[in-house]
């Protein structure tokens, strides 16, 4: 296992009981057994997991949507970037003819 897979499992571990310490303080969970406090707790840290593990895939898919839209579209995308900068650039000054007659 690498290193992100062990600080996975560490984030996991961690925040999967919080997420019990949570439930435990908030009345959530009524004085269980101690193997089923251990079901709770095993039972957060399992959901925790997957919830990261879905929003870690989501963000990666994000991600590589993003460059591949990139990827296809610079062109236009930087068409638009020149195009807003001359319109920027040009936005603020007067007419010469305007600046003569008055």
């Amino acid at each position: 296992m690498d290193f992100l897979g062990i600080g996975f499992l560490i984030v996991v571990g961690i925040v999967g009981s919080i997420v019990f310490w949570a439930l435990l303080n908030n009345s959530v969970i009524l004085n269980p057994s101690l193997s089923g406090l251990f079901s709770w707790w095993l039972g957060c840290v399992v959901g925790t997991a997957v919830v990261l593990y879905l929003l870690f895939d989501l963000f990666l898919g994000a991600v590589s949507w993003g460059i591949d839209f990139v990827k296809l579209h610079y062109q236009g995308i930087l068409g638009t970037i020149v195009i807003l900068g001359l319109l920027g650039k040009f936005a603020g000054k007067k007419d010469a003819v305007k600046d003569k007659a008055e």
